[in-house]
């Protein structure tokens, strides 16, 4: 570059300040590495993109994993002839007041008069 300001990771850095000499003659160490450090911006913006990816990729795998259970329940209702209603007639008899409750909201949630909410939606 022809300017004496550079840019790694993002920021601009001088780079005659590598070589600053303080007031006593010694080396400032401005510019310098220091790997032990409160941060390394180089280590924290591959830990930001790693986990926007594992983020990414668990959005993408809850849906996956939703799909099978479907996939599992709809098995069990053919094999069983069962009903909807059947089956879940069976579902909440194993449930606890508690976790019936539970089941109640989250599908208040998604299943609201104006489609899922807000919350769900972001989720």
């Amino acid at each position: 570059m022809d300017t004496p300001f550079e840019t790694d990771f993002g920021y601009v850095s001088d780079t005659d300040a590598e070589h600053a000499v303080d007031e006593d003659g010694d080396e400032s160490g401005i510019g310098e590495e220091q790997p032990e450090g409160p941060f390394n911006l180089a280590e924290l913006e591959i830990l930001a993109h790693r986990r926007r990816e594992w983020t990414q990729a668990w959005k993408k795998e809850k849906a996956i994993i939703l799909r099978e259970i479907y996939k599992e329940f709809a098995k069990i209702r053919k094999n069983h002839n069962l009903s909807l209603a059947e089956c879940q007639e069976k579902e909440e008899d194993d449930l606890t007041d508690e976790q019936l409750a539970a089941a109640h909201n989250i599908t208040e949630k998604w299943n609201g008069p104006e489609g899922p909410s807000a919350e769900v939606q972001a989720w």
